[in-house]
């Protein structure tokens, strides 16, 4: 049997120990021949011949061998960015899912309502920000949708808020983000507010805030709160912000979006 041998300066084993893969050839026919020529089953020689078959898989820069289903495998280097991970099975690369994306921004201005669809992630955050009112000293307030529909009976919601003092209402057609904000230049409010896994079943849809603003003449305030549907704890699909009273005379929104995988 004719082999190439390898060029002479190769070194047997390189840095670390391992052994110079322009040597496999050379070494998996002598364990072959010594087995045959001597009629050893000789263990050592066994594993040798065995190691030097799981080496031999390997083919491209960034390969690893892992086990296989009888015997050891090729596992190609992921695509970049990917990471390796157990699927309960064997290894594989994955892509780690994006944990946050952004949704949709902009201004609001001269308008009734800002509408903000939800869709199936665990957490969105929605920043409404300097939002300042045509109507002079009205609540930012807020509802959710089921079906399109914005639910409006007279006791679907619960809230409570502490802006100096506390403000609860037990059953509201409306969760209140804020006191009343004043409709000059220099008066508004700023929150964020997180809707928590919107489009799960048997799960009460519930939402805190957290922010503040300057109103009066002036008075500046900080806010935090809670809020609720009280109706039933089916999926929801928007929410909607408006004022008390009037419509939206500016305010600029943010939306970000939460999987936890």
């Amino acid at each position: 049997m004719a082999i190439d041998l390898p060029d002479p300066s190769v070194p047997l084993v390189r840095e670390g120990g391992l052994v110079h893969e322009r040597w496999y050839p050379i070494l998996k026919l002598w364990a072959a021949q010594f087995n045959t020529l001597t009629g050893s089953s000789d263990s050592g020689i066994a594993a040798l011949d065995t190691r030097l078959d799981a080496l031999e898989v390997l083919t491209t820069q960034g390969d690893i061998i892992v086990r296989g289903a009888s015997a050891p495998a090729r596992l190609a280097l992921g695509a970049s960015g990917q990471f390796l991970k157990s699927n309960g099975t064997t290894l594989v690369y994955d892509t780690v899912s994006a944990v946050v994306s952004a949704g949709v921004s902009g201004s609001v201005s001269a308008a009734a309502t800002l509408d903000i669809s939800l869709g199936s992630a665990d957490l969105y955050e929605i920043d409404l920000i300097a939002f300042n009112p045509v109507t002079d000293n009205v609540n930012l307030l807020m509802r959710v949708s089921q079906g399109a529909v914005f639910l409006t009976g007279a006791s679907d919601y619960f809230y409570a808020f502490d802006s100096g003092a506390s403000v609860p209402d037990e059953a509201a057609d409306f969760i209140a983000l804020t006191g009343t904000i004043g409709n000059a230049a220099a008066e508004f409010a700023t929150v964020t507010v997180r809707v928590f896994r919107p489009s799960a079943a048997s799960f009460r849809k519930s939402v805190t805030w957290v922010g503040g603003g300057r109103t009066g003449t002036p008075v500046s305030f900080g806010v935090n709160g809670i809020g609720a549907l009280l109706l039933n704890t089916d999926a929801i699909d928007g929410v909607r912000f408006y004022p008390s009273s009037g419509n939206i005379a500016s305010m600029y929104s943010a939306v970000r979006s939460y999987s936890f995988t």
